[in-house]
């Protein structure tokens, strides 16, 4: 199974640590921390960790803090076991007048003895991989902190069923804190991605999942008490961009529904599938449609032909792109050098 390329994007802004406050709670314990109610520009921010930094080498101050804080050593949450690593191995470039530090990161699962195997071999193993090691892969991040503003944006790659997003964005938070900030996260979608998504996404298939009644069955046919009835209606194909375009397009594809097939709204589960230009699938429960919205496919292009795994010139290039369309999205313009 080839591994598609997906990218989480988050905006976050930086406040100010006022106190810090040590809690138990289920027995752990528990950070918190009390902030000034104003978010501090990143121009501030870089000059708590070095007072003379200038613009031109904001970015490189910062990623030289990533660099420390790693100390070339695989980080992990207390309670995770997927550990991140950020070195000057990997490749990596600023931007000293975009304000972007972008590059790869290490990362994958440890805390767990394996061994690994040939494909044309499952009795004898190869490698014996130990509690302490972590087999890794690498990973591409861009953060964008404008020198001259207070909103950021941190994007982190990963691949379908993989990945080491939270404890990556977990370091970051880590490193803001060690020098007395705290970052408040909000998960954004590019509003011309989304545009783009609903433009060619359909659903082609409705299953209608019934409510279990209590049924007989005795002896061989025990079993069918607990039977589940389920409804699948298929070949059509309703343009996502149509349906939110309705004031109340939940009922209004419950009413559609219930011309053709007897069903409650209420007791019954209703499923939309659907998919995208590309033919990727997901699908979403008809009372919570909103989670049609889309993930960050990334196109296969992006992939290293060799590896499989994403190169990073190519993530550079195509999430600049997005980048550009974020910041059109947050109404952000660079203020003029003094």
């Amino acid at each position: 199974m080839a591994y598609t390329l997906k990218l989480n994007i988050f905006r976050f802004k930086l406040y100010k640590i006022k106190n810090t406050q040590k809690r138990q709670m289920r027995g752990k314990e528990a950070t918190f921390y009390e902030t000034e109610v104003d978010a501090t520009a990143f121009g501030d921010f870089i000059k708590a960790m070095e007072p003379t930094a200038q613009r031109n080498d904001y970015m490189k101050i910062l990623f030289a803090k990533m660099l420390s804080h790693f100390d070339n050593k695989f980080r992990k949450p207390v309670d995770g076991n997927k550990a991140v690593a950020v070195t000057n191995q990997e490749h990596v470039g600023f931007g000293s007048k975009d304000y972007t530090v972008w590059g790869m990161f290490k990362g994958g699962e440890t805390d767990m003895e394996r061994k690994v195997y040939s494909q044309d071999n499952a009795t004898k193993d190869v490698k014996l991989i130990e509690k302490g090691d972590v087999p890794s892969v690498n990973y591409f991040y861009k953060l964008w902190m404008p020198y001259d503003s207070e909103d950021g944006v941190l994007m982190i790659q990963s691949y379908t069923y993989m990945g080491c997003v939270v404890s990556f964005k977990d370091q970051i938070e880590e490193l803001f804190t060690s020098v007395g900030y705290r970052p408040i996260w909000n998960r954004m979608i590019p509003k011309g991605f989304v545009e783009r998504y609903l433009k060619s996404s359909y659903i082609h298939q409705i299953r209608i999942e019934y409510k279990q009644v209590k049924r007989d069955g005795n002896g061989v046919f025990a079993s069918m008490k607990s039977v589940q009835k389920n409804t699948v209606l298929t070949k059509m194909a309703i343009y996502l961009k149509d349906l939110f375009k309705m004031k109340d397009y939940g009922n209004e594809l419950s009413k559609q529904l219930a011309n053709i097939v007897e069903f409650n709204p209420k007791d019954d589960k209703v499923i939309v599938f659907y998919k995208d230009e590309n033919g990727k699938e997901a699908h979403a429960s008809m009372g919570n449609l909103e989670a049609a919205m889309p993930t960050i496919i990334l196109p296969d292009y992006l992939k290293d032909s060799e590896t499989d795994m994403a190169d990073p010139e190519k993530m550079e290039r195509y999430t600049d792109g997005m980048l550009n369309e974020i910041k059109e999205q947050m109404g952000y313009k660079p203020k003029k050098l003094k």
